[in-house]
């Protein structure tokens, strides 16, 4: 016959053993949950058929030098004012409210319409209200297709 101690230091065991994965599963979540509002990066669904390397299509060159910018899945491409060569990617959230911003072809800027911050082609705040820079993404070009890296 077992005795009350030992029967409450197996059931106290057995609860511990049972409650330790939930609890482990939590905090990764929270944790990656913090993660991604430390870096303010946009997350876009993985595209089937794009490369395994983490770069997801966003339109191609083509349609970009036919518009002057492409935007989709919360990230604007447009080339860099500095140098037509050079491609430039970046969230299209504002980061004072998360309105979506507009590229500006006369003017080479995003603006948003909600509240009228200014950011220049590589993100950075020129006029606020917003403080914080527009998120930028890695781009690249291959076989005409422009893909970003998220």
């Amino acid at each position: 016959m077992l005795k009350r101690s030992t029967l409450l230091k197996y059931f106290g065991l057995t609860w511990l053993s049972a409650s330790l994965g939930p609890a482990l599963s939590f905090f990764k979540q929270s944790r990656a949950i913090a993660q991604s509002k430390v870096t303010n990066e946009v997350i876009l669904e993985s595209n089937a058929n794009g490369p395994s390397d983490g770069y997801t299509t966003i339109g191609t060159v083509s349609q970009l030098k036919k518009s002057g910018f492409i935007q989709k899945d919360q990230v604007s491409v447009v080339y860099d004012p500095k140098n037509s060569e050079k491609l430039l990617a970046v969230s299209s959230k504002c980061t004072h409210k998360g309105c979506t911003v507009n590229w500006s072809n006369q003017e080479k800027r995003f603006i948003c319409p909600c509240h009228g911050a200014i950011f220049d082609a590589n993100g950075a705040v020129v006029k606020g209200p917003a403080k914080r820079p527009l998120p930028i993404y890695a781009v690249k070009t291959v076989d005409n297709k422009i893909l970003v890296k998220i």
